[in-house]
C-alpha cells in the first residue's frame, strides 16, 4: 500500500518559503531559487516569533494606556463628584493653590516685622 503525498511520507512535496514554489519534503535547497529551505523556513519562524513578541508588547501597552486613561476618568470624575457634593451642601472648598500663598504671604509679613523691629531697636541704641 503506498502513501499518499498528504499522509506524510518523506516525498510529499512542501512550499519553498523563499519563491512559494513546491519542493521534495526530502530538498534541502529549492530547485528554483537555490535557497537552503531549512535555514530559511528557521528565520521565518524566529521572524515569527518576534512578531509575535512586539505584537503581545504592544498590546500590554495599549492595555496599560487603556487603564491609565479609564483611572484618570474616574479620579475626574470622583473629583467632580466631590465639588457637586460641596455646592450642593453650601460647603465652600478651599482650593489646593491657597495654601502655598497663605504661608509665602505670612512669612513675607513675619520677616517683614523682623525687619521692623531690628531697625526700631538700631535707632534706640544710636540716640544713647
Amino acid at each position: 500500500m503506498s502513501e499518499s503525498p498528504a499522509s506524510g511520507s518523506k516525498s510529499a512535496p512542501r512550499t519553498c518559503p523563499s519563491c512559494d514554489k513546491r519542493v521534495a519534503k526530502s530538498a534541502k535547497f529549492c530547485p528554483n531559487c537555490g535557497v537552503n529551505i531549512e535555514e530559511a523556513e528557521a528565520r521565518l519562524k524566529a521572524e515569527a516569533g518576534r512578531k509575535a513578541q512586539a505584537e503581545a508588547r504592544e498590546e500590554a501597552r495599549a492595555e496599560a494606556r487603556a487603564q491609565a486613561a479609564a483611572e484618570r476618568k474616574e479620579r475626574a470624575e470622583a473629583r467632580a463628584a466631590a465639588r457637586k457634593a460641596a455646592a450642593e451642601s453650601g460647603e465652600r472648598q478651599t482650593p489646593a493653590w491657597l495654601w502655598p500663598v497663605v504661608a509665602v504671604v505670612a512669612l513675607a509679613v513675619i520677616g517683614l516685622c523682623v525687619a521692623v523691629l531690628l531697625v526700631s531697636v538700631a535707632f534706640l541704641t544710636v540716640g544713647q
